[in-house]
């Protein structure tokens, strides 16, 4: 494993002493989601986090249930990484009706 730079300790911390690391660390989980479940990113899109609720959308209803079913393991993927959800919602969205 790399270890980190002088640079990037120098960023963490001043992230940290703004009180914009959470912020940041949880806009970085959104972006990776798919690496973290490659098998979900073809019909689940995170789409924001609110007051620690990850919000997701399915482009099929039939994939609403995997997703539901799947909602504890995010959760935990996400906590183990320092994101501290407290919820996951699912949304409906076929692909071109997004809001």
């Amino acid at each position: 494993m790399n270890k980190p730079s002088p640079l990037s300790e120098a960023l963490v911390e001043f992230l940290r002493r703004q009180g914009l690391l959470p912020r940041v660390q949880m806009y970085q989980a959104i972006e990776r989601f798919g690496e973290w479940f490659p098998d979900l990113a073809a019909v689940c899109t995170p789409k924001k986090v609110v007051r620690n609720m990850l919000f997701l959308e399915v482009s099929d209803p039939m994939c609403l249930l995997e997703v539901e079913g799947r909602a504890w393991e995010i959760l935990e993927t996400f906590r183990q990484r320092g994101i501290p959800l407290e919820a996951v919602k699912i949304r409906v969205c076929p692909r071109g009706d997004e809001k």
